[in-house]
């Protein structure tokens, strides 16, 4: 877990120096269009996934030790995976150049940005499939060198034309260079997971793409929904919001990177321990302690960017630095994505999802509806406050399955 919890802690101080050499260099306008692209990015991750990652989990866990069979697999999921991809983008890819065009991004840039997202989605969505192969595998090592020759390829590159071309590190040269590192990064791992598995991937399963589909078919949906909600706050200023907007908010969110090695811990130890437990008061305990840690840290969060907070947005440079509510309201979003992913992980490792199926999605949509009548959307606190909305109430949500759960246990 050690080394786990060390390799998050490398990929985020990685993440955070190539967002603030992009938030200090880049025009606002440019990086507008960097905020929409990266989270349109994040929707083709989601939606190209759509419940196929769950069923190859499934099969991968039996499989993962006969080299026929799970080379079978994994040739049977990339082959599926590419009808994701092309609907994802097909779906996305419109959104996507809907809203490039509503900030009058000429046709020409359009179609290279949107080009760009693609070359990006293919390579990182057959990533996933590998990533997870070698993990079955036990080839830990394997996996975070992947990340680390991506990230490195990215800070290394941008950082080399920061100091010597400058003049030249625009949004497109950035978006080459993350085509480019995905690209290796995905070869690398190809090769490894075809030296770990040491049979070729020639050949499909039946079975196994029955199995895949039906998970698809059941998740699709969800994914799609949760892909744009995710989003909403930048998706919404991209509508009706400025380019400043958009800059501002795309720029002070980055400063959520911060919490990702928090989520590494809870996803990788937190969640297997409480799933593990079988006695009722030690679960209590441990949900106590957990609840009593965030706490603390929430306290803490928040009174050092209320103090500090003009020495934070330094980091960012002098075009926002007025943006310290704004500042605020983004650490105080990431602590209820925080709790969120805490209780929700809580939750998943023991199967408490009772009221999830039946009320997620409509009491996400009627959050949305609220904010979108009561909250001024073209700006980024409206825009912060409807995420916090919805982020809220799934919260009380995913609490309440918590409390029946244990409740029932």
């Amino acid at each position: 877990m050690g080394q786990v919890f060390s390799a998050q802690i490398l990929f985020q101080f990685m993440g955070l120096g190539i967002s603030l050499i992009l938030v200090r260099t880049l025009p606002k306008s440019e990086y507008a269009l960097y905020t929409v692209l990266m989270a349109v990015s994040g929707m083709l991750s989601i939606i190209s996934n759509s419940g196929i990652m769950i069923g190859f989990k499934k099969i991968g866990a039996e499989v993962w030790d006969n080299p026929v069979a799970f080379s079978e697999l994994i040739k049977t999921t990339l082959s599926l995976r590419k009808y994701l991809i092309l609907f994802s983008f097909v779906l996305v890819g419109a959104y996507a150049g809907l809203i490039l065009h509503r900030q009058h991004v000429s046709l020409f840039d359009n179609i290279f940005f949107l080009s760009s997202l693609l070359f990006m989605v293919i390579p990182n969505a057959n990533v996933a499939i590998l990533k997870e192969a070698l993990l079955l595998q036990k080839k830990i090592v394997a996996v975070q060198w992947t990340s680390i020759i991506n990230q490195t390829i990215r800070l290394t590159s941008i950082a080399f034309v920061f100091f010597f071309l400058t003049r030249y590190l625009t949004i497109k040269t950035v978006l080459v260079i993350t085509v480019i590192a995905l690209s290796v990064s995905y070869f690398y791992i190809k090769n490894k997971q075809q030296k770990a598995l040491d049979v070729p991937l020639n050949q499909t399963n039946d079975n196994y793409k029955t199995t895949l589909l039906k998970y698809i078919k059941l998740n699709w949906h969800n994914s799609v929904f949760f892909a744009f909600r995710d989003q909403i706050a930048i998706l919404i200023l991209g509508f009706f919001g400025s380019t400043n907007g958009l800059a501002d908010l795309g720029a002070i969110t980055r400063f959520g990177l911060v919490f990702l090695s928090i989520n590494a811990l809870v996803t990788n130890i937190l969640g297997p321990t409480f799933g593990r437990c079988s006695e009722k008061p030690k679960l209590i305990k441990m949900i106590t302690v957990t609840g009593v840690g965030f706490l603390c840290l929430s306290i803490v969060t928040i009174l050092t960017v209320s103090l500090f907070s003009h020495q934070l947005l330094w980091l960012l440079g002098p075009k926002y630095e007025n943006l310290n509510f704004e500042l605020l309201l983004v650490f105080i979003l990431s602590l209820l994505m925080l709790a969120v992913e805490i209780v929700n992980t809580l939750n998943n490792s023991k199967g408490w999802i009772k009221f999830s199926p039946v009320f997620e999605i409509p009491l996400n949509i009627l959050a949305i509806i609220c904010g979108i009548i009561f909250l001024d959307l073209t700006t980024v606190t409206g825009g912060l406050y409807l995420t916090i909305f919805s982020f809220s109430s799934i919260l009380i949500l995913y609490l309440i399955n918590l409390w029946q759960g244990l409740k029932q246990f």
